[in-house]
């Protein structure tokens, strides 16, 4: 499906600028020096750059097959801003590329996936959406915001990073903006690498190696490997167009993604906790998800655990791991709980070694088997009842042999 474009416009610089009291150090001294820093997404006076015709990548970067998790957000028959599918019906964006900072509602949204626009792909309406509140056109921190499909996404989402992040690493960038700020050639998902400059709580700071952001590009992907698997490490904010850029880190925002995405969150390690999952998702094995698993490195702070697990005099059942207090096997330690049936409880000298100690109560060697008599039944009378049809005892008492006889003399009588 091919999206219909609007004219090409060459669209002003974004009348944001960094302010130097949000940073501290040099970080915000490298921000501030980035001449002309701009937003990466609509401007305030124009809704989106349009798009123009496939030439050069990401500035110094190259067109893009790959990463069909990273969209396209379209809006007016435009692709204007950058996304990443983060869940199977959730993208992750800047909030400057949403309501209310763009003139349009949510439901107004459509999300493209595909490497151009011009070469046609599917897309997806947006159902609802959560901009970060505290976000402003001067603020460098909590530009993050999400969209949810009101369809499944075609593709699998990419996982978000929460490992730690250092100056000097690499970084693949990642969105369909133009090459230089005064492009017209967005809309062709690009891809270059930069390198990480400088790091704060909640920004990564980037400069070209030899790729960087422009127009468009807010709300992409900066991607790191971690163990072979490419995570969401940073969110597009704003850059110069020139070599500098800044984004927003997913590790520090985890609690506002997770308040929106999670419930449609995968169960695999995707950096959100899933819920109602068939086994521990590994990105929460802490959590109450009615598992109680070695995952979690501290039963304690498990709530599906027994609070008793671990040390404390009390014998739990429910434990990630056998609880030491219901151990009572010879292990050096002695487990009053146990009692007797702990070896480690027995004083050395009570212990099972072919000696009497007759001052151990316990002590096995001191044990002797009882004497054992015979019983006799010499002399003892029986008498046995036995259903109709059993032979008689022949000790059977006398009268029932007198009565016997009579019966027969009896019989003889009649049959004379």
């Amino acid at each position: 499906m091919s999206i219909t474009l609007a004219s090409p416009v060459t669209p002003p610089l974004h009348r944001g600028r960094y302010r130097r009291r949000h940073l501290g150090g040099g970080l915000a001294l490298a921000l501030v020096m980035a001449a002309s820093v701009v937003g990466c997404g609509p401007d305030d006076d124009v809704l989106a750059p349009p798009v123009g015709s496939e030439q050069d990548a990401i500035v110094n970067g190259q067109p893009d097959d790959g990463h069909p998790a990273v969209v396209g957000l379209v809006a007016q028959g435009q692709i204007y801003c950058s996304a990443t599918l983060i869940t199977p019906t959730v993208v992750l964006t800047a909030a400057h590329c949403l309501p209310p900072n763009i003139p349009t509602a949510f439901t107004n949204i459509q999300v493209f996936f595909g490497s151009s626009a011009v070469n046609g792909g599917q897309l997806r309406q947006v159902a609802d959406g959560w901009t970060n509140p505290a976000w402003n056109d001067q603020a460098i921190y909590e530009d993050i915001g999400m969209l949810r499909l009101s369809d499944t996404a075609p593709t699998a989402p990419i996982p978000l990073n929460t490992t730690a992040l250092s100056a000097g690493q690499s970084t693949t960038l990642v969105g369909f903006g133009v090459t230089t700020a005064s492009g017209s050639n967005s809309g062709v998902k690009r891809v270059g690498t930069a390198t990480i400059d400088q790091l704060d709580a909640q920004v990564i700071a980037m400069v070209a190696a030899p790729s960087s952001t422009c127009y468009g590009d807010s709300g992409g992907t900066t991607l790191i490997d971690v163990d072979g698997t490419e995570h969401i490490a940073g969110v597009h904010s704003r850059a110069d167009c020139a070599g500098s850029s800044i984004d927003m880190r997913v590790d520090a925002y985890l609690d506002d993604i997770q308040a929106f995405a999670g419930a449609s969150a995968d169960c695999g390690a995707d950096g959100l906790c899933a819920q109602s999952c068939a086994a521990p998702d590994p990105d929460c094995p802490c959590a109450g998800d009615g598992f109680c698993t070695t995952a979690c490195p501290d039963s304690s702070n498990d709530p599906d655990c027994d609070p008793d697990c671990g040390e404390n005099g009390v014998c739990a059942m429910n434990c990630a791991q056998p609880d030491v207090d219901c151990d009572c096997s010879e292990n050096g330690q002695c487990n009053g709980l146990c009692g007797s049936e702990d070896p480690d409880c027995i004083p050395v000298e009570c212990r099972a070694d072919g000696q009497c100690n007759t001052s151990c109560e316990l002590d096995p060697d001191c044990w002797t088997a009882p004497e054992l008599v015979r019983e006799s039944h010499a002399g003892t009378s029986f008498s046995t009842c036995r259903a109709s049809g059993v032979r008689a005892s022949r000790e059977a008492p006398q009268s029932l042999w007198l009565l016997l006889g009579l019966t027969a003399l009896v019989w003889r009588r009649k049959r004379r």
